[in-house]
């Protein structure tokens, strides 16, 4: 049931031109006990990122989503046969270069983390997502040699600025195939089709082993043929994504591939594969983060969680974590890869955090480090919840004075890209964006995407640390089947930035409830 409430409110007091809406729900979808041992409600941020990756869902909408704002959009591309995936974040290309990292590590949230998936309502929706982009994948998969690379080029679409649903311009297809070989997208993209496999094996049959027959071609070709995909798109179009330079540097690529090959079949060679590239990597996994460039993390992590052999993280990830304890930290405490770094901080925080969590659940409380990883990662993800300087929130529709001006144009939907007024139309649950700079500093403005603009690679981070602090806190309601948090939801909030003493302001919030519920508006100074 979808509700407008528009009421007119005296406000009474005013501290620095600047006020608070409060909007509550007269109803809870968790006991209140579940939400008294943490700061905040990561039961209900886990169900919110998974709304950010359907808001970003192409193609047919799936049927899983609870964006009532979004519908079918790019029906055409590739003549019909190559609609679905995702849009890889504000704007409407669908790069498969980064896509796998996100695929991936949904796949192992939900393998992780099932109960918790379970016990907050949100086991259907990461399933219709997986399919979702497994479908894709396949498609995408056009001969044994042969995937493509992106669907629609990047300087073509940032010159548009509307709703996925109004564009409708020819977008071109790029692939890698055995003259422009890609083994950097080829690798990381079959292990992502096993991995969604992994996760299918038992809930239907036929689709997994469809996944699998496609993940032993990719990575037969990865392996076989060699080579940058980005020396095969135009030099215009580098700058979106593109390789790593040096061929060394490729190679966790080919290990994440194996990795999850081997985690899906058991067989020996895909191991003995991963064990040659970890040779390579060990000495990679050093000062940065996970990202759609750096697979190594994950990968070494995977395989220690596969065999019990604590080798393929003790020379990395465990060192890699225990440095970044030591340094880089903002005033206000959020870990950032290097001193003075001013854009894109969140993206790297994120996935530290998960990484710092997964090793403490690796190593255990006999750890001397177990309690350290856990504070570090728990520490990082309520600084991006609110606790911080600015006392405010960089997921959206989460926490404390959330962005509201995002680098998303669906989101916006406006045929305008504006930097200041009005906010979104539509609140973008989940979405992690940029984030502040190596001072704690937010620039509240939609065209600077460096801080505003949020990404699948990094909220793929964000969902599986979601799911590890419901698990560390024992959150959701215990049952299979509980109400869907998003379905109590916030879609939009108009109201004005600021107001004068005495002045009479009216606000609009539209909401959809599920259980017709109503909410309370109130003021805050």
């Amino acid at each position: 049931m979808k509700k407008i409430l528009k009421k007119r409110f005296p406000y009474y007091q005013l501290v620095k031109n600047n006020y608070l809406i409060l909007i509550v729900f007269l109803g809870i979808l968790y006991p209140k006990s579940a939400l008294q041992a943490q700061r905040y409600d990561y039961a209900d941020l886990l169900g919110k990122t998974l709304f950010f990756i359907e808001a970003n869902a192409c193609g047919l909408k799936p049927s899983t989503s609870t964006v009532p704002w979004r519908s079918n959009c790019h029906m055409n591309d590739g003549g019909g046969s190559l609609i679905g995936g995702f849009h890889d974040a504000g704007d409407h290309v669908k790069f498969n270069f980064p896509m796998a990292l996100p695929v991936y590590t949904w796949a192992l949230s939900y393998l992780d983390y099932k109960e918790q998936y379970q016990r907050t309502g949100n086991e259907q929706r990461i399933l219709g997502l997986l399919r979702h982009a497994g479908e894709y994948m396949i498609r995408c998969h056009t001969a044994p040699n042969e995937y493509v690379i992106q669907v629609g080029l990047g300087r073509v679409d940032h010159q548009f600025w509307q709703s996925p649903e109004e564009n409708t311009y020819f977008r071109d297809v790029l692939k890698i195939n055995t003259n422009k070989p890609g083994s950097d997208l080829a690798g990381p993209t079959a292990g992502a089709m096993a991995a969604i496999s992994e996760v299918f094996k038992n809930i239907d049959p036929g689709f997994s082993n469809n996944l699998l027959t496609h993940a032993r071609q990719l990575f037969n070709f990865a392996d076989t043929k060699r080579g940058a995909f980005s020396n095969h798109i135009p030099a215009n179009e580098r700058p979106f994504y593109q390789s790593q330079s040096k061929a060394s540097e490729r190679i966790d690529e080919l290990m994440i591939g194996a990795t999850w090959l081997y985690r899906r079949t058991g067989e020996q060679n895909f191991k003995t594969k991963a064990d040659q590239f970890f040779e390579q990597t060990k000495y990679l996994a050093q000062g940065y983060a996970p990202s759609f460039r750096d697979h190594q993390y994950q990968a070494h992590m995977i395989m220690s969680q596969i065999t019990g052999n604590a080798k393929y993280i003790n020379g990395s990830v465990r060192s890699h974590v225990n440095n970044i304890l030591q340094r880089h930290f903002t005033p206000g405490g959020m870990w950032i890869w290097r001193a003075g770094h001013n854009e894109f901080n969140t993206y790297q925080t994120v996935g530290n955090a998960y990484l710092a969590y997964a090793l403490a659940e690796f190593v255990g409380p006999g750890d001397n480090n177990y309690q350290n990883y856990k504070n570090f990662a728990i520490g990082q993800i309520e600084y991006l919840s609110g606790k911080n300087p600015r006392n405010s929130s960089y997921i959206g529709g989460f926490g404390p004075n959330f962005p509201r001006r995002i680098h998303h144009r669906a989101a916006n939907n406006d045929t305008t890209l504006r930097s200041g007024a009005p906010n979104d139309q539509y609140v973008l649950n989940g979405a992690l964006v940029s984030g502040p700079d190596s001072n704690d500093g937010y620039t509240n403005d939609r065209k600077n995407h460096r801080q505003t603009e949020p990404t699948l690679s990094p909220n793929s981070l964000l969902t599986i640390l979601a799911a590890q602090m419901v698990k560390e806190y024992n959150l959701g309601s215990g049952n299979p089947n509980p109400p869907n948090p998003v379905n109590n939801d916030i879609i939009s909030v108009n109201a004005p930035d600021q107001v004068s003493p005495g002045q009479t302001v009216t606000v609009t919030v539209r909401y959809e409830s599920s259980q017709n519920n109503d909410i309370r508006v109130a003021f805050q100074s």
